[in-house]
């Protein structure tokens, strides 16, 4: 089952230096892998998809992603860059915080401005690792640096973290 939810954004944004849209709610179910289901929203909504921590939820948070990205009138380049970002964020999740828990993906959206968070189980801190042209790994976040307005994580309520891009056009 996945968990879907549609809603207004909730909070204030932070005082940190990264701004902030509001905070992932936890989802209690163990989604199965590989389904999806799109809920519209319109400027100042939020929308969450939970999935299975398995590979082959990669490509489907990248559909949940490109569909919500689609609704809110982003131009492609725009589109593009969350269908990358959410695809590294995921495989990340996936590949660093194991199969026990469920990733949850969130985006938030206002006025030519979308935020996506990514939710995990582990703790651990995103970190830099050198990539080399030509291997996989390493790459993710200086892609990230690449492609987002801005992103950063944060210990996430209740356990894990939740990382975070935001885009704007």
């Amino acid at each position: 089952m996945v968990m879907i939810r549609a809603g207004r954004a909730s909070g204030e944004p932070s005082s940190s230096r990264r701004p902030r849209f509001g905070r992932a709610r936890p989802t209690s179910e163990r989604p199965a892998p590989g389904v999806w289901s799109s809920v519209p929203s319109s400027a100042g909504d939020s929308a969450e998809c939970s999935l299975a921590a398995v590979s082959s939820s990669i490509a489907t948070a990248r559909r949940w992603a490109t569909a919500q990205t689609n609704g809110h009138g982003a131009p492609v380049r725009t589109v593009s860059a969350v269908e990358l970002g959410t695809s590294e964020l995921v495989a990340n999740a996936i590949q660093h915080a194991g199969s026990q828990t469920a990733i949850r993906l969130r985006i938030h959206s206002r006025p030519r401005a979308l935020r996506l968070e990514v939710h995990d189980g582990s703790a651990d801190a995103p970190r830099r690792r050198p990539g080399r042209a030509g291997l996989a790994g390493g790459h993710g976040l200086h892609i990230l640096d690449q492609i987002t307005n801005d992103w950063g994580w944060e210990h996430a309520t209740g356990g894990g973290k939740l990382v975070w891009a935001s885009f704007s056009w």
